[in-house]
């Protein structure tokens, strides 16, 4: 006899994990199979839907209205009280649903949070429409499920109640260790590392604009990480790049495997985050790493950002 709870999943289970947030509900979607009854409600196979959801391109008023209707549709044959899990993800798709769900069949909706958008698209307009959108969407749940303790914080901003907001952090796995040795040589270049997309939630122009001034140091800027997602930003920051004449000295890398990336996160003298979202609980802020590279290198860079900038900060 069956006597796990049952539990609705609006979403897919990618096999090929593109990005740190379909990583994260991948993980949650295999540990509720193992605990519970899950039923997923599968995005791909709907018919209407492309592998990015949420992307608008031809007719997106007509798209999302038949997203809400697809959604509604499912909701028919479920009583009161159903535990219904989405991501906010899907919030534009889904925003009907949602509220639909809550205020009509009085489902218990279940949203994981693992990125806060709603600053990061190209106009204000749209940046306070998202806000809004958000909003709306996270006061139908029940509970909200945060990745970290900052979206929490970006959460509670938009209004939303601290004890409607649980923490859980991904899974963290590290490269593999690689003892493949490193060859320093002569070179005299201080490497700084970034890993991540090129995307305005990321900050990488805060990065640029930084270690433009410093171009009287001998450094390398290495960005790892798809630099195609949103082609308009990494264009403008390939401009900055030529308007503060470092052209010479920073390296777009693209996406790397799990054994290449740990040997650069053991070449590199430097590891930097100038994300928004605090993926090292600092949001707000760069964060700086230092490596266990040449400690001589990076004495001597600290000395000479600190002489010329006062302190060390990006």
């Amino acid at each position: 006899m069956n006597n796990k709870r049952r539990i609705f999943y609006l979403g897919s289970r990618p096999s090929e994990e593109k990005t740190g947030g379909v990583k994260y509900m991948n993980e949650v979607i295999d540990y509720l199979r193992e605990h519970a009854d899950l039923i997923i409600w599968d995005l791909e196979e709907s018919g209407i839907f492309e592998t990015r959801v949420n992307k608008i391109n031809f007719r997106p008023l007509v798209s999302q209205f038949q997203s809400n209707i697809w959604g509604i549709k499912k909701l028919g044959k479920i009583g009161k009280g159903e535990i219904i899990i989405i991501n906010s993800y899907l919030r534009h798709r889904f925003l009907f649903f949602a509220l639909y769900a809550k205020y009509i069949k009085r489902c218990q909706p279940i949203i994981f949070v693992n990125a806060i958008y709603h600053y990061s698209l190209r106009s204000a307009f749209l940046n306070n429409l998202d806000r809004f959108i958000s909003r709306v969407l996270l006061r139908s749940a029940a509970i909200i499920i945060a990745n970290s303790n900052s979206t929490k914080e970006e959460l509670m901003s938009l209004g939303i109640s601290g004890n409607k907001i649980k923490v859980i952090y991904p899974r963290l796995d590290m490269p593999p260790i690689n003892d493949t040795p490193i060859k320093n040589g002569k070179d005299a270049f201080f490497h700084i590392l970034f890993i991540g997309y090129c995307e305005p939630l990321k900050e990488l122009h805060v990065l640029i604009k930084a270690v433009g001034k410093l171009n009287k140091i001998p450094f390398c800027l290495h960005i790892i990480g798809d630099y195609q997602c949103d082609p308009e930003y990494v264009n403008k920051i390939k401009c900055l790049i030529t308007d503060l004449g470092i052209e010479d000295k920073v390296v777009f890398h693209g996406r790397m495997g799990r054994n290449e990336l740990s040997i650069w996160l053991k070449k590199a003298d430097l590891f930097v985050s100038p994300s928004r979202r605090g993926v090292w609980e600092s949001a707000g802020r760069s964060d700086v790493f230092w490596s266990s590279g040449n400690r001589r290198r990076q004495r001597g860079f600290k000395r000479a950002y600190r002489k010329r900038y006062k302190w060390f900060s990006l």
